[in-house]
C-alpha cells in the first residue's frame, strides 16, 4: 500500500508543479487554460490507469482467497463424509 501512496504523491506533485509552471509561463491566458486542461486530462488518464491496475491486483487477490476458501470447504466436506 505504501507504493500506491507514494505514486499518488508523486503524481499530485507533478500535477501541481505543471499547473504552477503553466500559470506562471508567459503564454496567453487562453493557451494557458488549454495547457492546464490538457494536463488535467493527462493526469486523469494516468490516475485511471493506476486505479485500474490496483483494482485488478485486488481482484486477483480476492479470487485467490475465494479459491482457497472453496477448496478448504470442499476438503472439510469430504472429511465429514469420510468420517460418517
Amino acid at each position: 500500500m505504501k507504493k500506491g501512496k507514494a505514486l499518488l504523491g508523486v503524481l499530485a506533485g507533478l500535477a501541481a508543479g505543471a499547473v504552477l509552471g503553466v500559470i506562471f509561463a508567459p503564454d496567453k491566458d487562453s493557451e494557458s487554460r488549454r495547457n492546464i486542461s490538457r494536463m488535467g486530462e493527462d493526469l486523469t488518464k494516468t490516475l485511471n490507469k493506476s486505479i485500474d491496475k490496483k483494482f485488478e491486483e485486488l481482484e486477483g487477490r480476492m479470487a485467490g482467497k475465494m479459491k482457497v476458501k472453496a477448496e478448504n470447504e470442499l476438503l472439510s466436506h469430504k472429511r465429514t463424509e469420510t468420517n460418517n
